[in-house]
């Protein structure tokens, strides 16, 4: 088993996960909730690498959706 640190994918590269601070919060509007992750050079404010997942809180209207999808 290798004990090798993880590394994760960044604007500068693979980068130790030690190495980095990580940040993370909850957006809500109207339309979704969105969980934002954010990774930042430790002692720093650059943002290296940011993830964010949102989850819709409605369907997509109809007409969008046959214009999407052909339908």
């Amino acid at each position: 088993m290798s004990t090798d640190e993880p590394l994760i994918y960044t604007i500068l590269g693979n980068v130790k996960v030690s190495d980095l601070e990580y940040r993370h919060y909850w957006l809500e509007d109207q339309v979704a909730i969105t969980f934002v992750e954010e990774y930042r050079v430790k002692g720093s404010d650059e943002i290296v690498r940011k993830n964010a997942h949102a989850r819709l809180k409605k369907g997509l209207d109809s007409a969008i959706e046959q214009q999407l999808f052909g339908r």
